[in-house]
């Protein structure tokens, strides 16, 4: 095998170098063949890649960035930490929001039902009302519409509650 000089285009010169001292004894080895140095040279030569994910850069990039802009790390820091506080920030004033809107139908749901009570107990003292001053078919009109109506919207309110419950639980367990 011919010599050669191990440098990659991207290496750092201390990698290089490191590479080289691993390569350089298996090319001058006289005990293997060339079949088996170019093996154990890929063998060698198999890339490493290493990941970081996260907020703020690699610190071997944050060194690069200091060796530009000496106090570029604390700025990436600074603004890493703003934009935490501000997400945090946007967070807390939508769940905020979201309770208010939370409160504000519960309110209005009872006011509905305050009223929906009343209305039907002013229909329910209309119908005995007009029963007892003689008008017997109006009265008992009145007073039978009134408890039906009563009647089928719990009946109807109960069916929807039991099938949106079944599906929510068939959403469940598709998941």
């Amino acid at each position: 095998m011919p010599d050669c000089e191990v440098n990659p285009k991207h290496a750092e010169p201390e990698e290089a170098r490191k590479l080289e001292e691993v390569i350089e004894p298996v090319i001058n080895s006289t005990d293997l063949s060339a079949q088996q140095k170019a093996q154990q040279i890929v063998q060698i030569m198999k890339v490493t890649q290493e990941s970081f994910s996260g907020p703020l850069p690699h610190p071997e990039i944050l060194k690069g960035y200091q060796q530009l802009i000496p106090d570029a790390p604390e700025r990436i820091l600074r603004m890493a930490e703003k934009e935490q506080s501000h997400r945090q920030s946007a967070e807390n004033e939508m769940l905020a929001q979201n309770r208010r809107n939370i409160e504000g139908s519960i309110s209005a749901n009872r006011r509905s039902q305050i009223l929906a009570a009343c209305a039907i107990f002013a229909l329910l003292i209309a119908g005995v009302f007009l029963t007892r001053a003689g008008y017997a078919t109006v009265g008992g009109i009145i007073f039978s519409t009134t408890i039906i109506g009563t009647a089928s919207i719990f009946i109807t309110g109960k069916l929807t509650q039991r099938s949106n419950t079944d599906a929510d639980r068939s959403v469940g367990e598709d998941k």
